[in-house]
């Protein structure tokens, strides 16, 4: 393994850290954390992407780790030396697009890894679809880590990196043969609900209820915090009170509302299915903070040999509620001995033990990989 971080974010250190990289013979596969703060393009970025004779999976997200720092202009490119294998699907928006038959294609018995990075185009429209169609062909074998990449703004760019170049609406995956445990946690709680969702367009909540999403939405709030959500700017709600759909014997699936439309529907980070039951979710500081430790257990619980590498995937709305609390969490999710790589993410893909695959909103996800 062979970790570089480049604090600048400047497109040339980057090429030169890839490049330097690419000569050493026993990497066999790159993973690239690169923050949004660096101004990337693919008029930039592809020509020196397209050029490397070593697999790349990558993402720019809002902000990266390296150890227990959290870094928001820069770039953490980490070599591995285990078996890695790239394939890339477009179209992650096409309603037409059918997943199972593109992920048949990509893998074949013989080829499913022990391990699977899944970095998406957040703002994609069918990125819970793609994830709930890697579970049915895939299944609970193997361990699934990743996230959505793209920035703050919530608007749809280019965002995925791979040996392709910069792709916008795409999702890259990365197979690698080694061992992994995962814990996956969030620490919200459920103060209202459940209500029905009685009209949505994927990832647009337009009713609750038979009624416009936002006003179901605010009344549960007003109830709850007994404050006028009249006086409270949308994205404040929104990073404090999430959408909840419930999961048998595990916590709620996290939906972050990310957008108030103009005709009250809310538009969130992953798709919610019409006729599905949403709860109003609410979670202290201290309990997200105690999921992340609980995050860290079960992954250690669950280690069966020696850990290499730490990769977290955290939601950067955690840290946008959290704020200079923040620092707790990143520095819980750390092991003594054991470099940690990762990103603040818009939404994590993970699997709950064996029983769940999902594309995840508020969620903290630490994976240690062995003899990587």
């Amino acid at each position: 393994m062979h970790i570089k971080v480049d604090l600048t974010g400047s497109v040339q250190n980057f090429e030169e850290i890839l490049h330097e990289i690419n000569l050493l013979s026993s990497i066999t596969g790159i993973i690239v954390f690169a923050c949004t703060a660096n101004g990337f393009t693919p008029e930039l970025l592809n020509p020196i992407l397209t050029r490397s004779r070593t697999p790349i999976i990558g993402g720019v997200f809002p902000s990266v780790f390296h150890n227990a720092e959290r870094i928001d202009k820069g770039t953490v490119v980490v070599g591995l030396t285990c078996p890695f294998y790239v394939h890339t699907i477009n179209g992650l928006s096409d309603y037409e697009l059918d997943y199972t038959d593109c992920i048949e294609q990509a893998f074949n018995q013989d080829q499913i890894p022990s391990t699977l990075l899944v970095f998406a185009d957040a703002m994609s429209k069918r990125v819970s679809s793609f994830v709930q169609s890697l579970f049915e062909v895939l299944g609970l074998g193997l361990n699934y880590i990743g996230g959505g990449a793209g920035a703050l703004d919530f608007k749809q760019a280019p965002c995925v990196l791979c040996n392709d170049g910069m792709l916008v609406d795409a999702v890259i995956l990365a197979g690698i043969d080694s061992a992994s445990s995962i814990g996956v946690k969030h620490g919200y709680s459920s103060v209202c609900g459940p209500f029905k969702v009685t009209e949505s367009d994927h990832n647009i909540i337009k009713s609750l209820d038979w009624k416009p999403a936002f006003e179901i939405y605010s009344n549960a709030i007003n109830k709850h915090s007994e404050e006028d959500t009249n006086l409270i700017d949308f994205n404040e709600l929104a990073i404090t009170y999430p959408f909840g759909i419930a999961r048998l014997f595990a916590e709620p699936v996290v939906r972050d509302p990310a957008v108030l439309d103009e005709d009250d529907s809310i538009i969130c980070v992953g798709e919610v299915p019409e006729g599905a039951f949403v709860e109003i979710l609410y979670g202290e500081p201290e309990d997200l903070i105690t999921a992340a430790r609980e995050a860290k257990q079960n992954a250690l619980g669950k280690l069966e040999g020696i850990a290499s590498l730490s990769l977290c995937i955290d939601c950067v709305s955690r840290f946008l509620f959290l704020q200079d609390k923040y620092k707790r969490e990143l520095s819980i999710v750390q092991s003594e001995g054991i470099p940690l790589v990762g990103a603040l993410a818009l939404g994590e893909i993970a699997n709950i033990g064996d029983e769940y695959l999902d594309f995840h909103n508020k969620t903290v996800v630490l994976a240690l990989l062995e003899n990587v």
